[in-house]
């Protein structure tokens, strides 16, 4: 097969190798520092301390779940409200909150 036919049977891909081009160049995510902001985005949900134990979370999901709940609050944004506490619920498990304290305890 010469350079011609190569050309018409494989549509002009001579050439256009970009071998290991995109690596490295996009920006890297920590994460430690993920899990850390997504730890304080989730205590300031629930309207916690960031030094809290498993009660002051289970009492204060309970407390905003109640308050917005979309069977209980008719406002427009309580389904969103309530949809973001039950997932800073779920991830301020006892695990995590022993995480975080280890983390921060240098």
């Amino acid at each position: 097969m010469n350079d011609e036919e190569f050309r018409r049977t494989f549509g002009g891909y001579q050439g256009q190798q970009q071998g290991y081009g995109g690596y490295g160049q996009g920006s890297y995510a920590n994460p430690l520092n993920d899990f850390k902001t997504k730890y304080k985005e989730s205590c300031e949900v629930l309207g916690i301390p960031e030094d809290t134990n498993i009660y002051e979370v289970k009492t204060a999901y309970r407390k905003m779940a109640k308050k917005y709940h979309p069977d209980i609050n008719k406002d427009p944004g309580a389904t969103e409200m309530f949809q973001k506490i039950n997932e800073a619920y779920e991830f301020l498990s006892e695990e995590n909150i022993n995480r975080y304290k280890q983390m921060n305890k240098n």
